[in-house]
């Protein structure tokens, strides 16, 4: 709700800047968000802002989800620190059951539960703790001073250390006072910007504006609304009703206030001014109210008039309609007077079907309100509510209540009950105290009788309704369900939010506007309120925190002329405002081709990495944003934008602690993170003009760290990674001797490191160097070049994933096989952009193995080893994902190479789009993969799906019921490239042949003949195997084709050419004398065969069927068949027993 401006609150505007701060006073980098007055938001920049911490509007970041319990995992070893701290070791078994599923679910964490009399007290603690006057306190310490100053004991205590951990992003064992209020300010900072940036409203400009003037020279246009989901409906006060489409294209018009000739014969004064109109979509309904005093009512498709209901004293302002059920609807109308009247019709349905039918009156059917109000379903009655005209009227039928408004300050606002709440019928009989109780006997026709005019509306009781006082009066408001809030404005330029039930106050006021207010809208879907102002200035406010998201000035959206009339589409997520011309702004979205697809990120996720010393796991995106989730129910933990400015993220590592990140961006810098709150640690950048990083490393031997990065340069750049070296900006300070001559000479897509000291680099020419990165010596250089053997891809095909400039010769990913690197064989993998896998020894320069393993050629994006290096993942750019055994594979002598892919274990699809990187988790048997679809998944290593990073359903890992399997991901299993390869896929064979495969085979005994040298034919006896027939043309001339075969077979046997003639003469004898047509069966296979060519439903081809000519069924004549197969055994004594004369039985079995 609410939250009024403190004291402490932030100062200065919101612009970003491009590197973070190193401390709690320094500014936060941010999004260009509006500079709106954040009133509602705490601060987060001084000490006192910290009072957030304890917030209500911070639980959404609090854990809420409760798992059951479930056996406790394998307890987790890790290393808590780089370097020898005494007091730390003993406490990592409490550590590790801090991760433990029992313990993780549903708790709060330490530094949520801190408030800012707490606060005070950690720092008085902290003075009195350091005992040995350091100014820092060690982990020991830091537990005394957390449970003196929050008073809290038992498992919290594993919390504290997590913390702890947090904190001491360098690892020295020891946290002072402005490490904590660095780490807690740059935390919640980074929720508050997160937020934000999840809230943020931007229009697409310029607008879309209608072209037509059509309304201009025809009158002001009093109401726009939007009918379903694609048509726009305007009504001018003259009567002209225009429909548009949703890009503002004019569909059809018509003046309903003359007679067009269109059919009807009904005539209507032509001078009649409209007030107000309404739509009734379930009864196909319009309707109408007009100056003189009645209502009308039109067919909402043809525009024909359905009847006339008058007899009202005063003239309806504004009208509103309700159908609340198939058959019952509410009508309500303000008038010029301050009256509200409201009619219920409970059977409409019957009622218009009967009020069409109803005495003529002006050529019109007319009905009299004093009339109808006295039949059973109909209940009319008429409240006095307001002392002015009333500007603005809705039934909701969540309140039971009518809202109306005026500009009067005292009754500015009424919402009230349609009923009394006391039985006045019982007294007054058939009608109520605000209508006069007027007993008549109904006359025929329905001329308009003395004595039967309807009083002025009486007030309600005090208890019937609630008055909301508003400083001159409201214009317009909006009723929100989901919140229960109305949202009011009006003269005095602030939106008020009102709980419907408390008058006396409002809840919020959201200021900034200049001028009076002529629209107010809610959007209960995305907690939004639109207000536009006299002056055109449009402002979209958060619901929740009461801030503006967005102002869009009339320079931006070019909005000329005044406003008549505006309107909110919820489908369209759109504002439609009306001045001389229709303007639609519509608020821009990401276009999501599979929308209920849940994604991890709005942009391509380029990295991941899994931290087993948190157990969180880590992702990038193109975006530049970095996200922690949580990886035992796939949660958002926290996240931190623009980590490298507006570029994107490459490449990710963490230090060996696990409690640094580091990143490298498209701005060529690396920078370190503790991630736990984004708070920058380190800018690395290169020497010369900033180039993307294509890889980062994190090198350690002996005592000596290093980060290694490489990218477009064409340079290996390596930082010493000091804790002691505070500059926040750091260079490369070691130069390699002679790496000009031997380096690369193109850009270096990726790298590897293995152990000692080895550094594998490759680079886009298909060129790996193997490199000591202590020396800087060139250990041994490699090349692959595609033999001419090999498949290339195929760049025309869309699916290959290449661009029309991929080098196939370059190597895309670099892999080290440790525990192969004493041997000095096979020890490092290449995947390759051909799809080619390389199996190199690193030191004798040999390959070991080089085979095809992605579907298709398509380049090899990821690759990832199990923790015993038996196993290997690959990712390729359609998206699959395969796991080979390469435990005994590549073991042979440099000189046998292997050209056949190693065991092929299990392979699936895990994204629609390319992989971007994957992450093998053996600890849990888990693969994490990611991919340009912006999604990031969880998986089994046997291919089970457990679930999406960021779905609505939070999954248990170690619960399998809480998994996605054994279904699969939908975009995954509608995508076509998902389908199964097989020949009638392919286009290779039909469905006839696939399903009569067996009896279109030939015996699995043939008899092979052969010629010698002197021309004879022989006979030798040979076992053939089995293989799939090709495409027949004529698939349901079975009999025939077999015939055919049978006696071409024969032919082929014959050397001589004089021979071969007058066996070819034979079988176009055979094939000339049998007739295509074989009845109404062969010719529905017929049909049906192509209609399954066409992509048709074989079930939903009856009417093909029905539409069949009748033939009679013609059998060739069995004689002249029998004569020319004897005559061809005649001339062929050496035909096999297969080739026997066809019986007639056996001809209509193949039939």
């Amino acid at each position: 709700m609410y939250r009024p401006r403190t004291a402490n609150s932030r100062k200065g505007g919101r612009n970003g800047i491009v590197i973070r701060p190193s401390s709690a006073s320094a500014k936060l980098q941010n999004d260009n968000l509006p500079t709106e007055p954040l009133a509602s938001r705490p601060a987060t920049a001084a000490l006192n802002a910290l009072q957030s911490l304890t917030d209500a509007g911070d639980s959404k970041y609090r854990p809420s989800t409760s798992f059951a319990e479930r056996e406790k995992p394998q307890k987790r070893e890790r290393r808590l620190t780089l370097s020898e701290t005494t007091g730390i070791g003993k406490h990592a078994e409490a550590l590790i059951r801090l991760n433990t599923p029992s313990s993780t679910a549903g708790k709060i964490k330490v530094e949520e539960r801190i408030t800012l009399e707490q606060l005070f007290k950690i720092k008085t603690a902290f003075e009195e703790a350091d005992t040995d006057g350091s100014g820092s306190l060690d982990i020991d310490e830091f537990k005394t001073v957390v449970k003196k100053s929050l008073g809290i004991r038992g498992r919290n205590e594993e919390q504290i250390i997590a913390l702890f951990m947090k904190i001491d992003s360098s690892s020295d064992g020891e946290i002072d006072w402005d490490e904590f209020c660095t780490y807690m300010q740059l935390e919640y900072a980074e929720k508050e910007e997160a937020l934000l940036r999840s809230k943020r409203v931007l229009f697409q400009l310029p607008p879309i504006v209608s072209m037509s003037h059509f309304h201009k020279s025809t009158g002001t246009v009093l109401r726009i609304l939007h009918i379903g989901e694609s048509t726009f409906m305007c009504c001018s006060k003259d009567g002209l009703l225009s429909f548009w489409s949703n890009d503002l294209k004019l569909r059809k018009s018509k003046s309903i206030m003359c007679d067009t000739g269109g059919g009807s014969s009904f005539s209507i004064k032509p001078n009649m001014w409209v007030t107000d109109v309404a739509v009734l979509p379930i009864h196909n309904k319009i309707v109408v109210g007009t100056g003189d005093r009645d209502i009308y009512f039109y067919e909402l498709s043809t525009l024909e008039l359905c009847c006339r209901l008058t007899g009202f004293d005063s003239i309806p302002l504004c009208m509103d309609v309700c159908e609340i059920e198939q058959d019952f609807i509410i009508i309500s109308y303000g008038d010029d007077q301050g009256c509200v009247g409201i009619i219920e019709i409970k059977k409409a349905s019957e009622s218009f079907r009967l009020w069409k039918k109803a005495p003529i009156t002006n050529n019109m059917p007319t009905l009299l309100i004093q009339d109808i109000s006295c039949e059973d379903h109909v209940y009319f009655v008429k409240w006095k509510v307001h002392n002015d005209w009333i500007s603005k009227l809705k039934y909701y039928h969540e309140l039971h209540s009518v809202v109306s408004s005026c500009n009067q300050t005292a009754y500015a606002l009424v919402r009230g009950c349609i009923r009394p709440s006391t039985n006045i019928e019982s007294h007054a009989g058939r009608s109520t105290s605000a209508v006069s109780s007027v007993k008549h006997t109904r006359k025929q026709g329905h001329r308009r009788l003395r004595g039967h005019q309807i009083p002025e509306g009486r007030r309600r009781q005090a208890a019937d309704q609630s008055v909301f006082s508003v400083y001159k009066g409201v214009s317009s408001f909006e009723y929100c369900k989901e919140r229960n809030i109305i949202a009011s404005g009006g003269m005095d330029r602030i939106v008020r939010l009102w709980n419907p039930y408390m008058p006396h106050k409002p809840t919020g006021f959201l200021r900034g506007h200049n001028s009076p207010l002529v629209f107010v809208s809610l959007s209960g879907v995305s907690d939004r309120v639109f207000s536009i102002s006299a002056d055109k200035v449009v402002k979209v406010w958060d619901l929740v925190e009461q801030t503006c998201l967005v102002t869009l000035s009339p320079k931006l959206h070019k909005i000329t002329g005044e406003i008549l009339t505006c309107t909110y589409s919820e489908s369209l997520k759109a504002l439609a405002v009306v001045t001389d011309h229709i303007t639609l702004l519509k608020i821009s979205q990401k276009v999501k081709v599979r929308a209920e697809m849940p994604i991890s990120h709005t942009e391509p996720v380029t990295c991941i990495g899994y931290n087993a010393s948190f157990n969180h796991v880590i992702t990038c995106s193109e975006g530049g944003i970095v996200k922690l989730w949580d990886f035992d129910n796939g949660s958002q933990m926290f996240e931190f934008n623009k980590a490298h400015g507006d570029e994107a993220i490459t490449c990710m590592t963490f230090d060996t602690s696990g409690r640094r990140l580091v990143t490298g961006g498209r701005d060529g810098a690396i920078r370190i993170w503790n991630y736990n709150n984004g708070h920058c640690l380190r800018t690395l950048i290169p020497d010369g003009e900033p180039v993307e990083v294509s890889s980062c490393l994190y090198l350690e031997t002996n005592r000596n760290r290093f980060i290694a990065g490489v990218g477009w340069d064409r340079m290996i750049n390596m930082y010493p990674d000091d804790v002691q070296d505070f500059r926040s900006i750091q260079r490369p300070e070691n130069k390699w001797k002679n790496y000009a001559k031997i380096g690369h000479k193109e850009d270096i897509i990726t790298a590897a490191d293995g152990p000692p000291n080895l550094l594998a680099t490759a680079s886009y020419d298909g060129i790996i160097n193997v490199w000591n990165y202590v020396s800087g010596i060139l250990v041994s250089s490699l090349q692959h070049k595609p033999s001419d053997g090999d498949v290339s891809p195929n760049f025309d095909d869309e699916d290959s994933g290449y661009e029309n400039d991929q080098n196939t010769d370059a190597v895309s990913k670099l892999l080290f096989i440790k525990k192969r690197i004493p041997d000095r064989k096979a020890s490092l993998i290449a995947g390759c952009a051909d799809g080619s896998l390389v199996f190199w020894g690193a030191h004798d320069k040999n390959a070991y193995a080089c085979c095809k393993v992605t579907h298709k050629p398509t380049p090899v994006r990821a690759m990832a080893l199990t923790d015993d290096e038996n196993t290997l993942y690959i990712g390729d750019n359609l998206g699959f994902v395969r796991a080979w055994n390469i435990e005994d594979y590549a073991f042979n002598q440099p000189e046998v190479k292997y050209t056949k892919p190693p065991p092929l274990l299990v392979g699936w699809r895990c994204h629609v789009e390319q992989i971007t990187d994957l992450c093998a988790v053996e600890k849990h048997g888990v693969l994490i993969t990611s991919s340009a679809d912006c999604t990031v998944r969880l998986w089994k290593l046997t291919s089970e799906c457990i679930g999406t990073f960021g779905q609505k359903e939070r999954w248990d890992v170690y619960d399998e019921s809480t998994w996605l399997h054994p279904m699969v991901p939908q975009e995954v299993l509608l995508d076509p490239m998902s389908m199964p390869e097989h020949d009638v896929f392919q286009d290779k064979a039909s469905y006839y042949e696939i399903i009569h495969h067996d009896s279109l085979q030939p015996s699995d005994s043939e008899s092979e003949t052969t010629g010698d040298k002197s021309g004879n034919t022989l006979s030798v006896d040979k076992q053939t195997p089995r293989r799939r027939p090709s495409r027949s043309k004529d698939a349901d001339d079975v009999w025939r084709n077999r015939l055919s075969r049978r006696l071409s077979r024969a032919v082929n046997l014959t050397d001589d050419k004089h021979g071969r003639n007058e066996d070819d003469s034979v079988l176009q004898d055979v094939r000339s004398s049998m007739s295509k047509s074989a009845g109404k069966r062969l010719r529905h296979e017929r049909l049906l065969s192509y209609q399954r060519r066409m992509n048709l439903h074989v079930d939903a081809g009856s009417h093909a069927f029905q539409s069949l000519k009748c033939f009679d069924l013609q059998t060739p004549d069995m004689r002249e068949a029998r004569a020319i197969e004897t005559k061809t055994r005649r001339e062929n004594p050496v035909l096999p027993v297969e080739y026997a004369p066809i019986r007639e039985s056996e001809m209509e079995t193949d039939e």
